[in-house]
């Protein structure tokens, strides 16, 4: 159902906190504070059934993907196996989904209030956070998502954290909104990431020691402080349709499957290549 958060939360410790701080009388006010508690209790239940783990509930070493495959909820195992799960147009208070692994997660439009956290969760079909809001910091550090991923139309008013992230095959940040920092350092993009479009907006974008496999796509994407790719690399293909942010080109490197993004400007600090990976 729709719901609106108390005004007077503005940190987590408010919101961990909220009998101490809700009204002492019985009015709508109070009502609201409580109508949060529940919800995030729920959350923290919810969340608890998406994290996957060989040591229960207690956290421990990540499963493999095989391994995943065959659990089936015990009491050692609180982990429900192939769920998805619809939040759209949701409103999330302090998010924690990290390390999670789910089928697919739709959560177009919500708003997601006070820090967010899907580091290391997995997305073995697609995601979806068109048009979704993020209030304070995002982070996605480490997330894996094997399919398709919408943030078309998305804002970040925090920083964003897409550090090490892996993408599939379709990846729309088309028109999205970064506020504040937005990190893909280290990030893998497997399709054809699109950045761009008129209202596409960075603050400040990182983009450095990023392997691009399809077509990088800028195209009228604004960067108020403009963009690094420093140490950045791009599979070499026959052709390649990229659109990269003004001042950024490719150019062969000593490895012949792959190209070095550089600045386009001779003139301006060379860009070392990356050292090989394992």
């Amino acid at each position: 159902m729709p719901y609106s958060p108390p005004a007077a939360v503005s940190s987590e410790s408010q919101v961990s906190s909220l009998n101490e701080h809700a009204p002492s009388d019985e009015s709508a006010e109070r009502s609201c504070y409580q109508e949060c508690e529940v919800r995030r209790t729920a959350q923290r239940i919810l969340c608890r059934h998406l994290v996957v783990s060989d040591k229960g509930d207690d956290g421990g070493v990540a499963l493999s993907e095989t391994q995943i495959a065959t659990i089936r909820p015990t009491a050692f195992h609180a982990f429900w196996p192939g769920i998805g799960i619809d939040l759209t147009s949701a409103t999330r208070n302090y998010w924690d989904l990290s390390r999670a692994h789910l089928r697919y997660g739709r959560f177009g439009g919500a708003r997601f209030i006070g820090y967010t956290n899907f580091s290391k969760t997995t997305f073995t079909r697609y995601v979806e956070f068109s048009n979704a809001r993020f209030s304070l910091r995002a982070e996605f550090q480490g997330a894996t998502i094997a399919g398709s991923a919408w943030f078309g139309g998305a804002t970040f008013e925090g920083e964003a954290n897409f550090a090490q992230a892996s993408f599939g095959d379709h990846i729309w940040f088309s028109h999205a909104t970064f506020n504040d920092r937005a990190n893909f350092r280290s990030a893998k993009f497997a399709g054809d990431p699109w950045f761009g479009g008129p209202d596409a907006i960075f603050s400040n974008a990182e983009f450095d020691g990023a392997t691009f496999i399809g077509a990088a796509i800028f195209d009228q994407a604004e960067f108020a402080s403009g963009a690094e790719f420093r140490g950045a690399r791009a599979a070499s293909q026959a052709e390649r349709s990229d659109v990269w942010p003004e001042g950024w080109r490719t150019v062969p490197s000593s490895e012949s499957a792959w190209l070095l993004v550089t600045r386009a400007d001779p003139d301006r600090e060379p860009v070392a290549e990356p050292k090989a990976t394992r």
